[in-house]
Order: structure tokens, then C-alpha cells, then sequence
């Protein structure tokens, strides 16, 4: 009888080692594969490959009679001029406090917070966002200090999101909203919605991110899945309230943020018309900024559409597309790059472009690859003076999980006719983001960069410190709040730990192999159990950080499946049938979870 079990699992082990997963998935699940795979196209989508723009946040305006001072800091402000207009700020601040004007104070307070986080002085803008809230907390109630407090409780938000905790900006933008209710302020009413919108997006909550947007503008649609079951003519003819709209920044950023939800629920083609759209509105409105974050948006959408592609099966991959949306990506992020007056938008747009170069070689002819020759020599000179943002951190870790990636398939520079960071620069860019976040406050952006780390020492089997960082990458978050984060970690965990097994094993160390086994079982089915969780809701992996299914999913399934039979196998082999049976269970446990009737319920909770 043990004899015929070991049989059985050696079969098992062999079919893991040799197959993809679509063909997996075929013999699993017979004439139903296709749905399955409708579920992991689903899933793979749910991560563009950059942080979606922050929705604007206007500077607070002053009562009448406003003095001077404070008109040059506005001016200052758009003009971009920042550390002009923070000094500006601080003196109207001082000013008003001196003629015991403290809306006015308050006022300037909030506005030199939201120049600060421009600025990436995060401490400060803290400082002068609290004194603010604090002197009209004070205040009595009138209209003027209702409007100020409403407008810097929504510049509060933007700090606290920026922060990366989007849960409190969510109740501090709820608590703006009221007051805009009361005050029949409607425009800043539909602002404020689309800041929880892409609150909600930050933690992976797409269905009320995107049912949030569409009740701001008073839509006759119920969700995101009522509006892409639609008829394309029935659909455009619903959106024409928000279409027919005067062309303004409160549009663009309505339309932006739709297109955005839409491509990570897998409407590539509705995302890419109604960033078209965006896009126009913000030329009507001669916005470089806003242009660009449109720009950046098509080319993710492109991207997708590539990704789309990758997970076919590779007969079933159509070339044309893949080569014509790489390049489409590649021309909207190199626009992007140029239009934008923002640094760290620029580097999103550069970081986005050399990212897929270095992931879609086969579809990339060698005249674009030699046209960015000096793509990654601008980036370094780039990231070295970029202040801490959760978009520039979360672009730094991007190209670095890239890189680690390019490295993992034995991809060499020899093949690239550009320049390619080393791996020490490499290190030193996940270093600066891990110290950036620190400073920011982001225990997640944290956790990224300390993990991603954690990865590149793995890749050069230096177990000990990949251990030692993988673990400090946990300790930063919990799978409660950040199961999209804990499980990659966990799964990193496992395999540090299977390696090391490998060598004691290998030096005949048998008793310190198996405790390592033990505790790579442990790590394995920790990721597993978070990636469980994540079924509850399109979160499944972070919003901010890519990778796909095929390359960060299913093999945690499939590793954690070998291990259990590898395990069950020994302990066969030394008479102890009894003790294999937990192992044996789990595996049939893992293989049972990506059934068809699971991935069915799966694909419900996603569009729902």
C-alpha cells in the first residue's frame, strides 16, 4: 500500500514540475477551463503598474478684501513654484496670528500643509495641518469657518492617504462631506467622492470605489457591473450627464478615475474609450499635468491589454496585439514623461516605460530598444533628487521587482541594447524607498521595499539576510490589513526556507533539513490562507505594485502542493502512513480550492 501511495504522489509531483497551469486547469477542470481562466485574467489585471493620480485638491481661498500676501503664494502655488509659495504661506500665517485672525490663519495654515506635501515634507505639512484643524475647532460656526474647515478636513484626507493610510481618509473625506451637504457646496461635494473613490481603489475595494463615482455625479447606474453589462450605445447614452458637462478639472478627474477602475476589472476597451475622453478634456483644458496623468492611464490600459495576451495559452496569443499595444504603451509613457510639469510623474512615466521594456523583450524590435538607450542613466539622475511620495516610492519598487523578475528568467543585458541598473544600484534604490516610506509613514510601501530586498538577496542565495528582511517585511503589516502584501512575503518565507532544506540535505544534516521543511510548510500555507482571504472582494493583489497570476499566484498552489506530497512521501518511506495523512490532506485541500464551482463563486464576489 505504501508502495502504490508514493506511486501516486512521485505522478503527482511530476505533472506539477511539467505543466502550465492552463493545462492544469484543463485536466482539472475538463469543458468548464475557460471560466477558470476568465477568473485568473481577472485577478492578473488588478495591479497597474503605477500608483493612480491624486485627485486635486484646491487651494483654500481666503475671505474678501484678501491681502496681498496671500495672492502671491496662490500664484506661486500654480505656477509650481512651491518653496516660494510655502514662505509665502508661513508669513500670511504669522500675519493673520499677529491681527488675531484666526480663520484667516487657519486658512493660510492649511494651504502651506498642502504646498508641503507638494514638497514631500511630510512632517511639517502634519504640523501645519494640525495647528489648523485645532484653531477652528475653536472657532464658532459660520459659513466661512464651515467651508474653510470642510476644505482643509479634505487636505487633511489627501496627507493621510498620501501616508498610506486610506481608511482614515476615507472617514476624514465622510466628515468634509457632511459639511458640504449642509452648505449645498455641490461641486466640492463631487471632489470629495472622487477622493473615496480612489481611497477605496488604494485598498482594493473597486466595486465602491467605482459605485462611489458614479453616484458623485447622480448617474443612472447602479454599480460598475450594471454599466459594463450594458450595450455599448446604452452605456455611452447613461454617461452623457458626465460627458455633457462643462470641460473642468472635476470632469477630467471623474473620467480619469473611471477609466482607471475599469481597466483593473478587465474592461480594457470601455477604460481605454473613456480615458480617450480625458485625455481630450484635459487638452480643451491646456492642462499639462492633467494630460499626462491621461497619458500614463492609456498606457497602463495598453499594457493591460498585453498582459491580457501573456496569459494565454502561447498558441492562442495573437502577436499583432501584443506588438502593437507594447509599442501604443511605450508612446503614451514616453508623451507622458515629456509633458508632465510634475518631477515625480515624469519618473513614473520613465520608471513605467523601461519596466516593460525589460518585460516585453520578444515584442520589442531592437530600434526602440537602442531609442532608449540612455532611458535608465535620466531615471538614476532622477530617483537620486526625488522627494518621498508614495507615487515615487511605489515607482522605485515597481522597477525594481522588474528587474528581479528579468533577472529570475536568466534574461542578460547582453540581449538589451540599453543601459540596466546593477544590482547594486538596484539595492540602493529599494534602500532610499524603504527610508522614504519610513519617513512617510507607509508600513506597506515599507513592507514592499524591505521584502523586494528580501527577494534580491534571495536571488543570490544569501538565505540568511533574505530571511532575516523577509521577516522584518512581516513584522511591518498584518494579513488582516495587508493580505495582498503578507501573502508574497509568506510565500517568499517558504521558499528561502525549502532552499535552505535543500542544503542541509544535501551536507547529510537531515534533523536541520526537516525542521526547515517544517517551517517552509508553515510559510507555504500561511500565503495560502491570505490568498484565501482575499476572495472576499477585488482586492486580490495591490493596487500599486504589479505582477501577474501566472508568475505570483498559482505557484504558491502549486510549490505548496510539492512540499505537502514531498513530505508525505518521507514519511511514508519511513513506515509512518499515519503521520502522512495531514500532509496528503492539505494538498488535496489546495488542489480542491482552485475548482471550478470555487472560482465560479470567486468571479461573483469580483463583479459584484
Amino acid at each position: 500500500m505504501a508502495r502504490k501511495q508514493m506511486g501516486k504522489i512521485q505522478k503527482i509531483l511530476d505533472i506539477l514540475a511539467g505543466i502550465s497551469l492552463f493545462a492544469a486547469i484543463k485536466r482539472l477542470y475538463g469543458r468548464h477551463w475557460s471560466i477558470a481562466l476568465a477568473v485568473l485574467f481577472i485577478i492578473s489585471t488588478a495591479v497597474p503598474p503605477i500608483l493612480s493620480a491624486t485627485a486635486q485638491i484646491p487651494i483654500i481661498q481666503a475671505q474678501q478684501d484678501t491681502p496681498q500676501l496671500v495672492q502671491q503664494a496662490k500664484i506661486l502655488y500654480r505656477q509650481r513654484q512651491f518653496e516660494g509659495a510655502a514662505n509665502i504661506w508661513q508669513q500670511a500665517a504669522a500675519a493673520f496670528a499677529a491681527k488675531s485672525d484666526s480663520l484667516n490663519q487657519a486658512m493660510a495654515l492649511s494651504n502651506l500643509s498642502l504646498t508641503y506635501q507638494q514638497l514631500g515634507e511630510w512632517q511639517q505639512a502634519r504640523t501645519a495641518i494640525g495647528q489648523s484643524i485645532n484653531l477652528l475647532q475653536k472657532l464658532a460656526n459660520s459659513s466661512e469657518k464651515q467651508r474653510i474647515f470642510a476644505q482643509s478636513l479634505d487636505i487633511q484626507g489627501r496627507l493621510q492617504r498620501a501616508s498610506g493610510d486610506s481608511e482614515t481618509a476615507i472617514e476624514t473625506w465622510q466628515k468634509a462631506a457632511e459639511i458640504y451637504t449642509q452648505i449645498g457646496n455641490k461641486d466640492a461635494a463631487i471632489q470629495n467622492r472622487i477622493n473615496q473613490s480612489q481611497a477605496l481603489q488604494d485598498l482594493g475595494l473597486y466595486p465602491r470605489a467605482c459605485k462611489t463615482l458614479l453616484n458623485a455625479f447622480a448617474l443612472d447606474i447602479q454599480d460598475c457591473k450594471s454599466l459594463t453589462e450594458l450595450p455599448p450605445e446604452t452605456a455611452s447614452k447613461k454617461l452623457e450627464i458626465l460627458a455633457n458637462r462643462p470641460d473642468s478639472l472635476l470632469k477630467f478627474d471623474a473620467m480619469y478615475g473611471l477609466g482607471e477602475i475599469l481597466r483593473v476589472i478587465g474592461k480594457l476597451q470601455l477604460s481605454q474609450n473613456i480615458l480617450e475622453s480625458s485625455l481630450t478634456v484635459a487638452r480643451n483644458l491646456r492642462s499639462p499635468l492633467e494630460e499626462s496623468t491621461a497619458m500614463l492611464g492609456l498606457g497602463n490600459t495598453a499594457r493591460a491589454f498585453v498582459e491580457r495576451q501573456i496569459l494565454l495559452p502561447p498558441q492562442d496569443q495573437d502577436t499583432t496585439i501584443l506588438i502593437l499595444k507594447t509599442q501604443e504603451a511605450l508612446n503614451f509613457y514616453r508623451e507622458a514623461a515629456q509633458l508632465s510639469p510634475s518631477p515625480t510623474a515624469q519618473l513614473q512615466a520613465q520608471l513605467n516605460q523601461l519596466s516593460l521594456l525589460l518585460e516585453s523583450q520578444p515584442w520589442i524590435g531592437d530600434g526602440e530598444l537602442t531609442k532608449a538607450g540612455d532611458l535608465w542613466p535620466s531615471i538614476q539622475a532622477e530617483i537620486n533628487n526625488l522627494p518621498a511620495s508614495r507615487g515615487g516610492i511605489y515607482a522605485q519598487i515597481n522597477l525594481a521587482q522588474n528587474y528581479l523578475k528579468l533577472s529570475k528568467r536568466g534574461a542578460t543585458a547582453a540581449r538589451l541594447p540599453l543601459q540596466l541598473p546593477t544590482a547594486s544600484e538596484i539595492n540602493k534604490i529599494l534602500t532610499k524607498a524603504a527610508e522614504q516610506a519610513r519617513t512617510l509613514g507607509d508600513k506597506k510601501a515599507e513592507a514592499y521595499a524591505v521584502g523586494s530586498l528580501g527577494t534580491q538577496y534571495e536571488s543570490s542565495k544569501l538565505w540568511k539576510l533574505a530571511e532575516k528582511l523577509t521577516n522584518q517585511a512581516l513584522s511591518l503589516v498584518s494579513s488582516s490589513k495587508a493580505a495582498d502584501v503578507t501573502y508574497q512575503y509568506f510565500w517568499q518565507l517558504g521558499r528561502i526556507g525549502k532552499a535552505q532544506a535543500d542544503i542541509e540535505k544535501s551536507l547529510g544534516n537531515t534533523d536541520k533539513a526537516e525542521k526547515y521543511i517544517e517551517a517552509a510548510v508553515a510559510a507555504y500555507t500561511n500565503a495560502f490562507e491570505n490568498l484565501r482571504s482575499l476572495r472576499s472582494d477585488l482586492v486580490a493583489l495591490n493596487p500599486e505594485v504589479q505582477f501577474s497570476f501566472r508568475d505570483s499566484v498559482e505557484p504558491v498552489y502549486r510549490q505548496l502542493v510539492a512540499l505537502n506530497l514531498q513530505v508525505a512521501k518521507s514519511l511514508i518511506g519511513k513506515g509512518k502512513i499515519d503521520d502522512s495523512q495531514k500532509s496528503l490532506k492539505q494538498a488535496r485541500d489546495v488542489i480542491e480550492s482552485l475548482q471550478i464551482a470555487e472560482t465560479q463563486q470567486l468571479l461573483s464576489r469580483c463583479l459584484h
